[in-house]
């Protein structure tokens, strides 16, 4: 299973403190958490590895207010 566990994203993390945002919501929405947790009590021990990214994104205005309307949305 490949899945981000944490981002960190500039703009976006700006805009979450004025559009309300739940980020204890967000945490408990992960899937890797509950994967990782199910095979746990099953017996298994998965093994974790993280890799760091970072990008840059270069988008128009009305492109970037498309992105973060339906990241907010979700």
């Amino acid at each position: 299973m490949i899945t981000q566990v944490a981002t960190q994203h500039s703009v976006r993390d700006c805009l979450k403190p004025l559009v309300g945002w739940d980020e204890h919501k967000e945490r408990i929405s992960r899937s890797f958490y509950c994967v990782f947790n199910l095979l746990w009590l099953m017996g298994y021990y998965p093994e974790i590895q993280y890799m760091e990214r970072t990008w840059d994104s270069d988008s128009s205005l009305e492109e970037a207010e498309l992105i973060y309307l339906r990241h907010f949305e979700k």
